[in-house]
């Protein structure tokens, strides 16, 4: 499903898409506002990590450095609950709000 609202991610304008992972949880995606196309992944999909309902792994390091901010400022997710280790990396759990 994609969310109609515009947003500006680095020099980019997006929309945010909201996808369902093959392990059915819920992710976030951001596209080219205009045509759609792909521009990055909000989320991970961490099998090492238990996500409760309409809750995601917000992907803030390498090309989405600033994600959670971005996420976060525009009122797309709550406060971090849990800083969660992927690999080298960490990610945030929250709850997403929209």
């Amino acid at each position: 499903m994609i969310l109609r609202k515009k947003y500006i991610f680095g020099d980019k304008e997006v929309v945010i898409e909201k996808i369902t992972y093959s392990s059915k949880r819920l992710g976030l995606i951001l596209l080219d506002a205009e045509s759609k196309a792909y521009v990055v992944n909000a989320t991970v999909d961490y099998y090492g990590a238990r996500t409760p309902n309409k809750h995601i792994i917000v992907k803030d390091y390498g090309e989405n450095h600033g994600m959670y901010n971005f996420l976060f400022n525009n009122k797309i997710i709550g406060n971090k609950m849990k800083k969660i280790s992927i690999g080298f990396n960490f990610g945030f759990l929250c709850k997403v709000l929209i």
